[in-house]
């Protein structure tokens, strides 16, 4: 009796381990594993194609819509510096005002320009951008 009771447990610890790991009959002819997929675990990597509405006037205006619904943010004005609030402060380009479909994360990019680095906080979800350093001399201070 004691050795059944024992393969009983064995048995239920065994599909309790291994149900992360085997397929999942979602019909007659499909199996799937049960896995996230890459959106799910990063929302900066889905592809988006936007227009902007007329009220986003501003490149920070328009970074701020892009990120509304990933579950991300801008960093504060105070956590930036000088260069990227000039850059945001900037009238959207028109250029900018459709874009193709790309990661969200690209579309962010595009939108600061390429003279920037994007820096990812994953943990609070902030993000932001700190100027290359080619570029620091352009930017003086009074």
């Amino acid at each position: 009796m004691k050795l059944v009771k024992l393969i009983f447990i064995i048995s239920i610890l065994s599909s309790c381990f291994s149900a992360y790991s085997e397929t999942v009959k979602t019909d007659r002819y499909t199996s799937i594993v049960p896995t996230p997929k890459e959106r799910e675990v990063d929302p900066l990597s889905v592809n988006i194609k936007l227009a902007f509405p007329p009220t986003v006037k501003t490149v920070k205006d328009a970074v701020s819509f892009v990120l509304i619904n990933s579950g991300w943010v801008l960093a504060l004005d105070k956590s930036n510096d000088d260069a990227l609030m000039i850059t945001l402060d900037r009238p959207l380009p028109q250029v900018h005002r459709s874009l193709s479909l790309m990661p969200l994360r690209s579309v962010l990019q595009v939108l600061v320009g390429p003279y920037y680095i994007a820096v990812e906080d994953p943990l609070r979800r902030i993000y932001t951008f700190d100027l290359k350093d080619e570029y620091r001399g352009l930017i003086t201070h009074e």
